[in-house]
């Protein structure tokens, strides 16, 4: 259990997706307009 644990440390994008600017953006306009995909 210690093992998984230090392993989450060295690795928060397993619990918080981190998404490029290109990403964030696409993201953002399907949450606003998702008629248009």
């Amino acid at each position: 259990v210690e093992d998984n644990k230090s392993f989450d440390e060295h690795t928060p994008a397993k619990r918080i997706p981190v998404f490029s600017p290109a990403e964030m953006r696409s993201l953002s306009v399907e949450h606003k307009v998702p008629a248009i995909t």
